[in-house]
């Protein structure tokens, strides 16, 4: 079972172990779905899968973990954290 219940081989698993959703990346990172777009159009985060027909864009998990690293770090310097910064070059 994953953590939040799902079982290991479901398609919503896979699905989950495989790719990251704006949605996670606003939680994750505690930004606005307005800052992504923005980052996005800046190509701050490049290899986007637009879900046609729906305003949804996912992401390889893999392909993308090393751009989120060096936003979080980004945000946490603009905001004069120190140690969330070291944490995220970790």
């Amino acid at each position: 079972m994953t953590l939040d219940g799902t079982p290991i081989n479901t398609p919503q698993a896979i699905f989950d172990e495989r790719y990251i959703t704006a949605g996670e990346i606003q939680r994750k990172m505690k930004i606005n779905r307005s800052s992504i777009i923005y980052a996005r159009q800046r190509g701050l985060l490049p290899g986007v899968i637009v879900v046609k027909g729906q305003k949804s864009f996912i992401w390889e998990r893999e392909q993308i973990e090393p751009y989120l690293k060096a936003w979080q770090v980004k945000i946490a310097s603009r905001k004069g954290n120190i140690a969330e910064m070291v944490e995220n070059i970790k």
